[in-house]
């Protein structure tokens, strides 16, 4: 296939698009990276709480290599932690736990919009 003028512009116009939009993301991620997720105080309950066991089992886990300074609860919850997977399962058992919760906040929101774009990354 023979690259013509008109193709080669289409080619550089997603190539512009798709840098435009990756720089977007990296400016939302480092957002949400710089605002931590919890107060100090709520992480020392939350350490306190998983170091018990009070948290199940992955969650006992995860405080430990936090405890061994091996990771931080804000890398955890950034997912850039190498043992960042044993959240899932806590996760999953507060949104089951809590999801009557969450689908009454979801109906009340008059904003929300799950297909919306997300305007940090527009």
């Amino acid at each position: 296939m023979t690259e013509t003028p008109d193709h080669r512009e289409a080619i550089d116009a997603a190539r512009h698009e798709l840098q435009a939009a990756l720089a977007a993301a990296r400016v939302a991620l480092d957002r949400r990276r710089a605002t931590p997720v919890h107060t100090p105080e709520e992480r020392a309950e939350l350490q306190r709480d998983a170091l018990a066991g009070r948290l199940g089992e992955d969650m006992r886990q995860l405080a430990e290599h936090i405890e061994r300074g091996e990771e931080s609860w804000p890398e955890v919850f950034e997912g850039t932690a190498p043992h960042t997977h044993l959240l899932a399962g806590h996760l999953e058992r507060m949104s089951e736990q809590h999801a009557e919760e969450i689908r009454v906040a979801i109906e009340e929101d008059e904003d929300f919009d799950p297909l919306a774009p997300d305007p940090e990354l527009a």
